[in-house]
């Protein structure tokens, strides 16, 4: 039986910092905990939102089997 929360089976997404022009990879599991989350170069807060909308990162988790990304931001902001 393999661990779900294990990071190195956390699905991850490539993202781009502006100010330094380098890509930070973010397991899932850091996006759920928030929507910004820091570069891994300069610090700076990248919002995950403008790279990727709720519709593409609910797709890519259902490719995989997995679900409820959507209903966790929504839940989130409450």
């Amino acid at each position: 039986m393999t661990d779900s929360t294990d990071p190195l089976l956390q699905p991850v997404f490539p993202l781009s910092c502006e100010r330094c022009g380098k890509e930070s990879r973010k397991a899932f599991i850091e996006i759920e905990i928030g929507d910004k989350l820091p570069c891994d170069f300069c610090g700076v807060s990248i919002d995950v939102a403008t790279q990727y909308g709720n519709a593409e990162l609910e797709a890519f988790l259902q490719g995989i089997g997995r679900f409820g990304y959507v209903l966790r931001q929504r839940n989130k902001r409450d």
